[in-house]
């Protein structure tokens, strides 16, 4: 069964996936762009948070020769056509400039660029997918993201999941990583069942990036506790070992049934942040581990009298 994503560029419209930092958003780009698209047809990644805000119209839209002091002599085609006939990947969309937000809305209502000091339009064809982090409804809210922008880049939107609520892909990821590293060593790297237990039970705050990221640390520096991170070593390794009995019994993660959703999810992150200020050692290093800012660690570790 086709996914919507699919569906919705077979259909000629346009894809934007959402999710946190590290859930693979490239990757599912990629897989959409190969899904639709010919074995030619060029797939070009545009990481907007990358180009500085000077360069960013010119590495987009391009320029025609003399446009401005150190331009080529020739000219330069932006990335849109160079992405003729393929997919445009718009990363990070949400740290595009706002002003040229219009530049970009202008062209994916008529398919038409102009590049800087030029005077003839050009008419482009493109497919465009994008993707964020951000909540762009809000920023269009304070007026840092164009709402008629997200409506032309969002007619389907993908979120994506965090990889701590999609437990059953960690076997299935360790095992292509592995894989994928074995091919570059001479001697096959195996995980010891604690280990394997140590990275299933792991919370992931960067996500498949920073599963990769492990993977490849624990290849180069095998098991040995005293070098591997210490955020993984202090993870305790769960195991299917029965219902909770015991003085231990309340730790149990099941919620009371007697608490709200509200409640609930509070108590969850809680949890999380917790461990996160236990592992990192500061709740600033924590706030930076899971990809929020100090103030909300503070609020949500704040003791109510």
């Amino acid at each position: 069964m086709m996914s919507r994503g699919e569906r919705a560029l077979l259909q000629g419209a346009r894809v934007i996936i959402t999710g946190e930092s590290g859930v693979g958003k490239t990757e599912i780009a990629r897989h959409l762009h190969s899904f639709v698209a010919n074995g030619s047809d060029p797939f070009i990644a545009v990481n907007c948070a990358a180009i500085p805000e000077s360069l960013f119209e010119s590495e987009l839209f391009g320029y025609e020769k003399g446009a401005f002091t150190g331009a080529l002599t020739e000219g330069k085609r932006g990335l849109i056509e160079a992405a003729e006939g393929g997919t445009l990947f718009l990363d990070e969309i949400g740290e595009i400039p706002l002003p040229l937000q219009a530049k970009l809305l202008s062209f994916l209502e008529d398919g038409m660029i102009l590049r800087i000091g030029g005077t003839r339009p050009r008419r482009v064809n493109v497919r465009v997918i994008s993707a964020t982090n951000r909540d762009l409804l809000a920023m269009a809210e304070d007026r840092r993201f164009r709402l008629d922008l997200y409506y032309r880049l969002a007619v389907v939107n993908m979120p994506m999941r965090p990889l701590r609520e999609v437990p059953e892909l960690l076997d299935h990821l360790i095992e292509r990583f592995l894989t994928a590293i074995n091919q570059r060593r001479s001697v096959p790297l195996a995980l010891s069942d604690d280990l394997h237990d140590r990275l299933r039970a792991y919370h992931y705050p960067g996500n498949i990036r920073e599963l990769w990221n492990l993977m490849q640390q624990i290849s180069v520096l095998g098991e040995d506790e005293d070098e591997l991170p210490r955020r993984l070593m202090a993870t305790t390794p769960r195991r299917d070992t029965g219902p909770a009995s015991g003085p231990d019994a309340d730790t149990d993660p099941t919620p009371d049934p007697g608490q709200s959703l509200r409640e609930v999810v509070a108590d969850f992150e809680l949890r999380i942040i917790e461990d996160a200020i236990r592992i990192h050692g500061s709740k600033r290093k924590a706030a930076a581990a899971l990809g929020v800012d100090i103030g909300t660690i503070s609020r949500k570790t704040r003791k109510e009298p």
